[in-house]
């Protein structure tokens, strides 16, 4: 496994870092962001949902919406479906549902960027070994 560079400056390239709000990342900071989705897309829902302590798998695939946004939090009937096959969800309330990259941006209120650092730390052990890379990779 690879770990993940501690880097978030601009580098010697001209690419442009994230975090400092600029929108004219290079095309290889788009590829890095595109692949960091791709691996944290890679953790079982069923773990993050586990995190969030929302009791589903593939038996349990239906809850209360656990969005804030819909209803105010106070959905009573379930409308917010889990799919074990695909590893995405739906919540057929607020018409919302992805990966699991959109699942944490969504109920912590991050960019897709940050969310996707947020699952790879918290959940490195279940991101697929085969997407796992190393940011000094794209730095070459």
């Amino acid at each position: 496994m690879h770990l993940l560079s501690n880097k978030t400056g601009p580098n010697s390239n001209g690419e442009t870092s994230w975090e400092d709000g600029d929108s004219g990342v290079s095309v290889e900071g788009k590829g890095y962001f595109k692949k960091l989705i791709d691996n944290a897309n890679s953790v079982p829902l069923v773990k993050i949902f586990q995190h969030y302590g929302l009791n589903l798998n593939e038996h349990n695939k239906r809850t209360t919406c656990p969005f804030s946004t819909h209803q105010g939090g106070k959905e009573r009937t379930p409308s917010f479906s889990y799919y074990h096959k695909t590893n995405t969800y739906f919540c057929f309330g607020c018409k919302h549902g992805s990966h699991p990259v959109d699942f944490v941006s969504k109920i912590d209120n991050l960019s897709k960027e940050k969310a996707s650092l947020k699952i790879i730390e918290i959940f490195h052990s279940d991101v697929d070994e085969n997407a796992v890379f190393n940011r000094e990779s794209f730095d070459e």
